[in-house]
């Protein structure tokens, strides 16, 4: 008999993501934790990140609305029971992972622009230097956001999207798409204010505070119900 306690002892999250051939997007949540996002192999209808993997913690679908620790996760995807999860990951040998190249730390995310000046005038003008060092925000003499100052875009998983720069309207490079962004919700803890704009999450962090908002001017049900997704999937309450 298989003693699940010890299965999950011996094989971890990180493991199980390897042995069962998840291609995913790691990133880091504002705990430290790794977090993996990617499509779920097995769930018609979700998005190229609705399967979530948290260290130490366990896995969410937004698909099929089914979460758990490893077994639960094993189950999920190989379409077994509990038992005949626990069986496989017991009897298994992980492969070794890889070093992930540049080119594949960047596919669906960026390298950040390290020439940003935190410390300029444009950018004090609305935060303080040590709130844009902190979000990597500063003003682009040059580049794609050159002239305006820039703000990182991350996704869930905090893998960098691409930047904004604070402009009316915002300007957004190509490879952000607005309508998929909770800004800053990678970097928030569990209280969470739903500002209007992104300058208003920038100017609540110097405040200590902890902000997210879309980068649409209207928003749409869709946003709507991600934003209840996040929300349940992280335990983590909003105040408008």
């Amino acid at each position: 008999m298989v003693n699940f306690a010890s299965v999950k002892e011996k094989v971890g999250l990180a493991e199980v993501k390897t042995l069962l051939g998840l291609t995913m997007l790691e990133g880091e949540n504002n705990i430290g934790k790794r977090v993996w996002r990617g499509k779920c192999p097995v769930c018609s209808g979700g998005g190229p990140r609705s399967l979530v993997i948290t260290e130490d913690v366990g896995f969410y679908c937004f698909a099929s609305k089914t979460g758990g620790d490893q077994l639960a996760l094993a189950s999920h995807v190989k379409g077994i029971d509990v038992k005949s999860a626990a069986e496989f990951l017991n009897g298994s040998e992980t492969p070794k992972s890889e070093p992930k190249t540049a080119d594949q730390l960047t596919n669906g995310g960026m390298k950040p622009l390290d020439y940003l000046q935190a410390k300029h005038e444009k950018v004090q003008a609305i935060i303080s230097e040590e709130t844009a060092l902190t979000m990597g925000v500063g003003y682009a003499a040059k580049g794609i956001m050159r002239g305006t100052v820039a703000v990182p875009v991350h996704d869930l998983s905090g893998v960098l999207q691409g930047y904004v720069g604070l402009e009316n309207p915002l300007r957004v490079a190509q490879s952000v798409y607005k309508s998929q962004v909770i800004f800053n919700a990678h970097r928030v803890g569990d209280t969470v204010h739903l500002m209007p704009t992104v300058q208003d999450v920038l100017q609540l962090a110097d405040q200590g505070l902890d902000g997210v908002c879309f980068l649409t001017e209207t928003v749409q049900p869709e946003q709507m119900k991600m934003l209840a997704e996040w929300l349940f999937a992280t335990n983590k309450v909003v105040v408008f």
